[in-house]
Order: C-alpha cells, then structure tokens, then sequence
C-alpha cells in the first residue's frame, strides 16, 4: 500500500493518481472533498505518461517513487504543469530517465540538476512560466531535443546563452521570452551561431587586430624620424 497523505497532494489531483498504473494490484490513500480514502486499482504495466498537473505539490510526491518503480522506465511523458514546485530534483531526473516529454509550465523552478544531460531521449521540455535567471545549460547536452519552451521567465538579455558556445542542435526549437509582454530574448535563432558566422566573427577580429598592430608600428616611425 502506498500512503499518500503526507505527500501535500491537493483534492484535484484523485483524478490523475488515478493514472498511474504499475503492474500489481495496488492500494492508494487518495484526497477526497470528504477526506483522505482508500481505493483498489487494478494496474497495467503499459503505461507510458502521468499527469499531475495543477495538484498544488511542492515536490514530486516521494510515495509515487514507490508505486511506479516497476513503470518508471517506461514513462515518456510527465506533465507537473501549474504547481507550486521549486525545484527538479536529481532523483526525479535518474527514477524517469526515458522521458520523451516533460512539461514543467507554471512553477517556480530557476535551475536544473545535472543529471537532466543524462536524459537522452527527451525531446520536449516545457520550462515556461517559471524562475530562470539564466539559460539551463544542460539542456545543450541533449542531441534529442526539438523543443525547448522558456516563455515568460526572468532570463534578461545579457544572461541568454551559454548556448551561444554550446550550441544546441540544429533542430532544436528554443521559445523565450524574459516576462510577459517583453520581446523575444531569441530572435531568430533556433540554436547557436552557426560555422559561417563564426569564421566571419573570427575574419573580423584578425583584421582589427592588423589594423591596430599596423598603427602601432606607424606611431613608432614617426616617434624616431
């Protein structure tokens, strides 16, 4: 049996833990508008996303750990959209390392923990609406990616991109915007500078280099004459 009354898990979330399938019978301590009850679920063992969204939760409930050990590996899509969570933590990240899609839209989260670069097969990652400072530079690690959302975050102009020298893929779509109503922090760009613009940075640099050095040199004749 699992306990979930400890695990602040608001009365709307009865509906979504219901979702959660791992392959046993089970029993689940859930919230109801009358109080906590128990309920039997029979469970399959195809499940493959779990939604927990708008729950009111501060963290990812630690007895779901315990339900779902047996799935973890075959969930791809988790959403924790509209909750009140401040953090990913390293255990969510390692417990559901096959993710293909999560959206953690709505929450107050401002950083990642390393172990997102170790989620190989995520494609989407809804991080909108949240607290980021600056872009999650592990997220450049992630080949897999096609889709990176940080609309409506605190990320100003001058803290954008890491990416910038760690370029994502070139397939990678990457939405932000710093808060609501500010304009894009990523005109145009999908991912980082690309080889022609970089040669051309370098081209640039090395004749201003030239350039100073032939002054330099000219000043200097025309101290001695």
């Amino acid at each position: 049996m699992a306990d979930l009354s400890e695990c602040q898990v608001g009365v709307g979330c009865l509906q979504c833990l219901r979702t959660v399938k791992p392959p046993t019978i089970g029993v689940l301590i859930l919230p109801t508008l009358e109080g906590w009850k128990t309920e039997a679920i029979a469970f399959s063992s195809n499940i493959s996303s779990t939604y927990l969204a708008d729950c009111k939760l501060i963290t990812f409930p630690i007895a779901l750990y315990k339900v779902m050990r047996h799935v973890a590996e075959g969930i791809h899509l988790i959403t924790l959209a509209n909750n009140e969570l401040k953090s990913v933590t390293s255990k969510f990240i390692i417990t559901f390392s096959q993710l293909r899609e999560l959206n953690l839209e709505g929450n107050y989260i401002h950083h990642l923990p390393e172990e997102v670069r170790t989620l190989l097969h995520l494609r989407n990652i809804n991080l909108s609406r949240n607290k980021f400072h600056i872009f999650p530079d592990q997220l450049t690690s992630l080949q897999a990616l096609e889709m990176i959302n940080l609309e409506e975050n605190e990320i100003t102009g001058k803290k954008i991109c890491s990416c910038a020298f760690n370029p994502l893929p070139a397939k990678t779509e990457l939405i932000g915007s710093g808060t609501a109503g500010s304009p894009s922090l990523f005109p145009g760009h999908t991912h980082g500078p690309d080889l022609s613009t970089l040669i051309s940075i370098l081209v640039s640099s090395i004749q201003l280099y030239l350039c100073v050095l032939l002054l330099c040199s000219s000043s200097k004749v025309c101290s001695t004459m």
